[in-house]
């Protein structure tokens, strides 16, 4: 069996194998251990990945510390899987829990709702706890919207003295929870947080929104860009003086989900009659659950010579590469990689006041922010940044400046892995 087949297996799996990772077995000497736990599920690898994957492939953040995560299968994550396991971490893949098709389909319309059953998760977390007697429990929630996957484990833990953390890589504008039986849960779980790691001041605002009151265990990380990244990127930089494109390239990178991610409002900017007189052409590009309703928007608003619907590609840069201004028409969000991606690359951008939105994109400066999250200040936004198109590569330097020097990893590492070195400190261990 090789390195990969012995430490990257099923929970199952793991379990016949916990002698090789029972602390008692180590003696005083064993590492302090942390499990992370990623709600992701049928879905290309995201950002709420990259930030805790970011984190633990950091000799700055897990330095002498045992780290295991349990993650879904996808292809993404088992490419991943590899380099983690060569770090010399534990990848557990997650079993789901088996059940017969009516409960299947229960649960399912529970958690559309923002629940589930208090039964269905118990018993295979408190296996996971015995397992891996975690020091520190890290959630990687891709939303908040997703609280009731960490209902059960989050009081299982703190039954047991074991402090858990959250990153929060998006929090919804408006969401709430359906009731207040429902809220109540939402802040035990989030109050009960060691921390609440957000990486947007909108994000953290809204789950005090929903909690009602000031949260003293939020703690501000920051989406960051490797130097090697930031590096590659600056290459890609256009050259100051260039002329305006004779065709504008527009690029919306990002997840195929029009609900969050809003690209139905940019295709309705883009079909009004004044754009339509105009040369351009636009990229979606990011995969997703509604990849084929997106096409057919695309037909619907009669775009499809000027718009390329293009699947989840993970050499980004290629992407960017191709393109001379970036648009976010989000409707939520955190703060967006992609946008951090494609200005670190020079080119400015266009996007909605939402999530860590306008903590990037300062309008007249890197980019143009529209006043809210609609077609009509969509539409604005990006009539400025077309009669401004002469500037877009003074644009896309600044842009580029903004985000070398605010959103670099090596301070946002240092200081997650000085978090991360006291809390465990403060654990006294597993209880």
């Amino acid at each position: 069996m090789s390195d990969f087949d012995l430490t990257a297996t099923s929970e199952v799996e793991c379990r016949s194998w916990r002698g090789l990772y029972d602390p008692a077995m180590q003696g005083d000497s064993a590492p302090p251990r942390v499990l992370i736990y990623s709600t992701l599920v049928g879905r290309p690898w995201g950002g709420s990945e990259k930030y805790w994957y970011d984190a633990v492939s950091s000799d700055a953040v897990v330095h002498g510390v045992d780290v295991r995560i349990l993650i879904s299968r996808s292809p993404g994550a088992e490419q991943r899987a590899q380099a983690l396991n060569r770090l010399g971490h534990t990848v557990v893949w997650r079993t789901p829990v088996e059940l017969p098709l009516r409960r299947r389909l229960a649960r399912a319309a529970l958690r559309r709702l923002g629940m589930v059953p208090a039964d269905l998760d118990q018993e295979q977390w408190r296996r996971r706890l015995d397992d891996h007697q975690p020091d520190l429990l890290v959630f990687a929630i891709s939303s908040t919207v997703w609280y009731a996957d960490l209902v059960r484990p989050a009081a299982l833990a703190r039954a047991r003295g074991v402090p858990y953390w959250i990153i929060v890589q998006h929090s919804s504008e408006h969401f709430f929870p359906p009731d207040d039986e429902e809220t109540d849960r939402f802040r035990a779980v989030f109050a009960g947080a060691r921390r609440v790691i957000f990486v947007a001041q909108r994000n953290r605002l809204s789950v005090e929104r929903i909690m009602g009151e000031p949260m003293a265990n939020a703690w501000m990380g920051t989406n960051s860009l490797s130097r090697e990244f930031l590096r590659r990127a600056a290459a890609l930089s256009p050259a100051a003086g260039r002329a305006p494109p004779e065709v504008p390239r527009l690029l919306n990178l990002a997840r195929f989900e029009p609900d969050v991610k809003g690209q139905h409002l940019l295709l309705k900017a883009l079909a009004a009659a004044e754009w339509r007189q105009r040369e351009w052409r636009l990229t979606l590009t990011g995969g997703g659950r509604l990849t084929a309703t997106l096409g057919r928007l695309v037909r619907y608003y009669g775009l499809g010579d000027r718009v390329d619907v293009v699947d989840y590609c993970d050499n980004v840069l290629s992407v960017i590469a191709e393109a001379d201004l970036a648009v976010m028409p989000s409707l939520s969000e955190g703060t967006p990689y992609a946008l951090l991606e494609s200005m670190a690359a020079g080119r400015p951008a266009v996007g909605t006041p939402v999530g860590g939105i306008p903590e990037v994109i300062r309008d007249g400066r890197t980019g143009w922010l529209a006043v809210a999250p609609e077609v009509g200040p969509i539409s604005e936004a990006l009539e400025r940044a077309w009669t401004d198109m002469p500037e877009w590569p003074a644009f896309g330097r600044r842009a580029a400046e903004l985000v070398e020097g605010e959103y670099c990893a090596d301070e946002a590492l240092q200081q997650l892995g000085a978090a991360l070195r006291q809390d465990i400190g403060r654990s006294g261990g597993a209880g």
